[in-house]
């Protein structure tokens, strides 16, 4: 199955003062948040997912929330060695999830219409070795809370369900208006970035209900169409417009489907439903509606699920706005140990004084990774002429062109080799071995961290002076290989980042 855009009147009124998806001539429809929490390790993510809901441009007293999670027990007396380690950390992380939720609701009932955190009861048995989190009694009890929520809400008289994970983090404010905007529409939903190329909708399905890859996933997905497009999959962060008759025939449990054969999994089901019934899934990628991190295989897999969570803020703030934190639950953010130098004496990012924005959206990245660094004022090559760079001192080459443009050097490219020229004096003033260069359009790598630490070790300051961290590359045929992650550059743009030793910026 491919995808096909749809075409959408741009014509409707849209006089709200609040936002332009809000409609002047009709009454605001009524929205159940549905939230599903995995009770072993979501406390990380919880802060930013309330939030996003928290900061929605759209009336709280016409949203009801309900939330499900597990309250987690063990008889740790019988479990011994690295799995009473482990369970400690599930119960430890279970019992912040608990009370983080718990806190949320009770700091914003009166706002909402109602808000209720309703916990089931799991325990972790020390004989059984299973960790792998999609489980059949896993996606079994998942089906069976997806269909009473669902139900639930038409019993509530909502108009709207949103079926949300709870590591969903939206970070456009106007998600829940632009969603319930379209009256027609039965099941909808943000298109939500991930690491990757994973999101939350797919664009080809097989015959049995498994993924297919298509030419359609990536161009949606990369924005480079826009609009809303009718996809065999969404996930994630549903809209189900439940005032249609044709919602009831939706379903999230393969076994409602009797003639279709089914893998036992609940956004398949609901794919197969959709088919079956003629109601189209549409995904929107109109913007940056917000995030949502790769599957996790595991319950236990917490370091990589607190890698995932630093790389999608890191990830958003080069997009657009950063993840939103619950107004109530800002303690619970865990910051990174701050103090990192990389390995090295001392970081420096280069920031233009005129582009303060650039300056603030590096130190949250900075913060985020806990990266200890000094920001350093550029040279504007916009305040430079023939004058006042001779009065510095500096002169260019005779008969320098730019050996691809074959053009002179121009006063934006002297201001920023003057910047760095500036800090390769400042290092050799200070006797400092090496230093980190960054300047402020820098775009962190997924794991930046770790793979800089494992190409540092390999780094050999007795034979090298620089290394790039990033640049532009001109000719990458024709460089060499020099160990399994570095290569010996020939001519490149660009010095967004570089690691530069005292020899070398002496």
């Amino acid at each position: 199955m491919s995808c096909k855009p749809i075409v959408t009147n741009s014509s409707d009124p849209t006089v709200d003062h609040m936002n332009h998806h809000f409609r002047s001539d009709l009454l605001l429809p009524t929205i159940q948040v549905i939230l599903l929490v995995n009770p072993y390790n979501k406390a990380s993510v919880l802060p930013f997912s309330l939030g996003s809901i928290e900061r929605q441009l759209y009336p709280k007293h016409l949203i009801k929330v309900w939330i499900k999670t597990e309250l987690l027990t063990s008889d740790l007396k019988a479990v011994k060695g690295q799995k009473k380690e482990l369970f400690e950390e599930m119960l430890d992380m279970n019992a912040m999830t608990v009370q983080m939720l718990r806190k949320w609701i009770r700091d914003n009932r009166k706002q909402y219409n109602d808000m209720e955190l309703v916990l089931g009861h799991e325990s972790l048995d020390g004989t059984n070795n299973e960790t792998k989190y999609w489980t059949t009694d896993r996606f079994k009890h998942l089906i069976e809370m997806k269909s009473f929520a669902v139900e639930m809400s038409r019993q509530n008289w909502a108009h709207f369900a949103l079926v949300m994970d709870s590591d969903v983090v939206l970070t456009h404010n106007e998600v829940f208006a632009a969603m319930t905007a379209h009256e027609d529409m039965i099941a909808m939903a943000p298109m939500l970035y991930s690491l990757g190329t994973y999101s939350n909708f797919w664009a080809g399905i097989t015959e049995k209900g498994y993924y297919e890859r298509t030419e359609d996933y990536l161009p949606i997905l990369e924005r480079q169409r826009l609009g809303w497009f009718v996809v065999p999959m969404i996930h994630s962060c549903l809209f189900i417009n439940i005032r249609h008759k044709k919602s009831f025939n939706l379903t999230f449990d393969s076994r409602d489907i009797a003639q279709e054969v089914s893998p036992f999994d609940d956004i398949i089901a609901f794919a197969k439903s959709a088919k079956i019934n003629a109601i189209d899934l549409r995904i929107n990628n109109e913007e940056v509606w917000g995030y949502i991190p790769p599957p996790i295989e595991t319950m236990t897999s917490f370091k990589s699920i607190e890698q995932d969570l630093i790389d999608l803020q890191l990830e958003s703030l080069v997009e657009g706005p950063e993840f939103p934190i619950a107004s109530s639950l800002t303690s619970y953010i865990s910051d990174e140990k701050s103090g990192d130098k990389l390995d090295v004496d001392h970081i420096y990012v280069i920031n233009l004084v005129r582009r303060p924005e650039r300056r603030q959206r590096m130190i949250k990245c900075l913060n985020i990774l806990g990266i200890e660094a000094q920001i350093w004022d550029a040279i504007d090559g916009k305040q430079l002429d023939d004058k006042s760079v001779e009065s510095l001192g500096v002169h260019s080459m005779d008969g320098y062109l730019d050996p691809y443009h074959k053009r002179p050097i121009t006063f934006g490219e002297i201001g920023c080799f003057l910047s760095h020229y500036n800090i390769w004096q400042d290092m050799v003033r200070r006797n400092l071995s090496k230093a980190i260069i960054l300047e402020d359009d820098v775009r962190f790598e997924r794991d930046f961290k770790n793979r800089w630490r494992k190409a540092l070790s390999k780094f050999d300051t007795k034979t090298h002076d620089f290394l790039y961290l990033g640049r532009k590359i001109q000719d990458s045929k024709n460089e060499t290989l020099f160990n399994d992650v570095m290569v010996e550059p020939n001519y490149s743009y660009w010095t967004v980042g570089y690691l530069i030793t005292g020899l070398g910026a002496h």
